[in-house]
Order: C-alpha cells, then structure tokens, then sequence
C-alpha cells in the first residue's frame, strides 16, 4: 500500500468480509479467555482424529476451485496400465501424490496398476521432468508460490515455474493433457493459463511422506488430485481477481479470471 501497488480500499473491503462472516458465525464474541481447561487439552488431543481429517476432507472438496476444465478434461477416467506424472516446485509436498493414488485405489476410483511418478521441478531435473512428461498419460504441475516474484522464470526463484513451463509445452507436443494445481496463492493461474484444466487449493502444507497413524498432515493438494480422478464434483468459487501478466510478467490491470460472486 506504501508505495501504492496494493489499493487500500481493496485491503479494507477484504478484512471487512472476513470480519463479516465472523460476526455472522459468533465468532468475534469469543476469546481464548473462554475456553476451559478441559476444552483446551481436548483440542490438543484430536488434530490427527479420523473424524477431524474427514471434515478436513470435506471443507477441502467444498473450497477446491475448478478454475479451467477445456473438452470437461476432469473427471479424468483413467485406463489400467496409464502413467500419471506429478511434477512439484517444492519436494516438501511429493509424498501427497502418493496419498491420493492409496486412496482412489481404495475407493475403486483408480484401477490398481494406474502408476503415479513424482518427481521435482528445478533446473538438474528439466531433462528428466520434459522426458517423463512425454512418456506420461496424464501430466499434473503443482505449483507453490508466495510471492509475485516467483512468477518470473529469470529470477532465481522462478526457476520451478520456468521448468514447468517447459513441460507444459513438451507435453502438449507429445499430445498429452496437462492439469495444472495451484495450491497456495491462486495467482500462479495466470502464468499457466494455456493447461487444460487449472485447480486452485488456497493453502500448502508438507507431506514429505505418507501419513502413518495418528497424526495431522495436510489435504489441499491430495485432495486436489483425488477430485481430479472424479473423487467429488468441484464447487469452490474464486475469492479474488486475478490479472493478466504482461512479457515480463508483471502483473495489469486486465483481469484474467474474475472473483466469483
């Protein structure tokens, strides 16, 4: 707001929503002053409960964001004997893969010999990652960003995106489908707005490796990815504007995709 990139009157209208739907649900009434002991140590108990990571599951498939879906590319109906690969910008959250395939398979949603490769975008992988996207059915990107200035592929931070760029392209040459997984700040939509279909998750934690018994792990990108094999239909709608970039990938003032209503 200082040097005027960020209008304050778009910061006030965000903070009075949030505010909004605070007071709507009581939720501005209540301080940590209210909560007991025992209500305390409960909390403290269930993070990793079954039930807890059910209603995780649910509020991930309610706000997971359909953004792009060309030719209704999802739900994807995977054959038996197809190759899914899943490219990540973080290693952190490669494991997440891996999660949502036990799951489909579980759930009869994917046949059991449907193979998923992960694998990590950066600069010693390109030749690797553009190779297997050529040898894939199916390409997945995840992109996590947290800032504008990933978006562009000369800097040093960019250098995921400027990867993925490529596979993008090697993909659609070799006539494959590619679905692009935004799971953090939503802008990274406008950098691969030429993918088939683009999903947004708002939130990215680590799953540097599967789950084992009681504990909390996060479900944006699994659960992501899980739609995308026709786990759930996706009803989330877009929170926020997001703009066109220019060449240099600066962002306009040309909206790309709108906030929905």
């Amino acid at each position: 707001m200082e040097d005027g990139t960020l209008n304050e009157a778009v910061v006030d209208e965000a903070v009075r929503r949030i505010l909004t739907m605070k007071e709507k649900h009581g939720l501005l009434d209540t301080t940590a002053a209210d909560l007991t002991e025992e209500q305390i140590s409960q909390a403290a108990r269930i993070p990793g409960s079954p039930e807890n990571h059910e209603l995780e599951w649910q509020m991930m498939q309610k706000a997971a964001t359909l953004l792009k879906n060309d030719q209704e590319l999802i739900p994807i109906q995977a054959a038996a004997g197809e190759k899914v690969l899943v490219l990540y910008s973080l290693g952190s959250r490669i494991a997440s893969a891996d999660f949502a395939r036990e799951r489909l398979v579980k759930e009869g949603l994917l046949p059991e010999d449907v193979t998923f490769e992960s694998m990590v975008l950066g600069n010693d992988t390109k030749e690797d990652c553009i190779q297997a996207a050529g040898e894939a059915d199916y390409v997945i990107g995840v992109s996590t960003i947290f800032s504008s200035a990933e978006m562009d592929p000369a800097a040093e931070s960019g250098a995921s995106l400027a990867v993925l760029d490529e596979v993008l392209k090697a993909a659609h040459e070799a006539g494959k489908k590619f679905v692009f997984i935004s799971s953090y700040l939503p802008y990274d939509a406008a950098r691969f707005s030429d993918a088939d279909a683009i999903i947004l998750t708002y939130g990215s934690t680590p799953m540097r490796e599967l789950p084992k018994g009681k504990e909390s792990y996060a479900v944006n990108i699994p659960a992501a990815v899980c739609g995308i094999f026709g786990e759930f239909t996706f009803t989330g709608s877009l929170p926020v504007d997001i703009p066109k970039l220019d060449e240099k990938y600066q962002f306009t003032e040309e909206i790309l995709y709108s906030r929905s209503n």
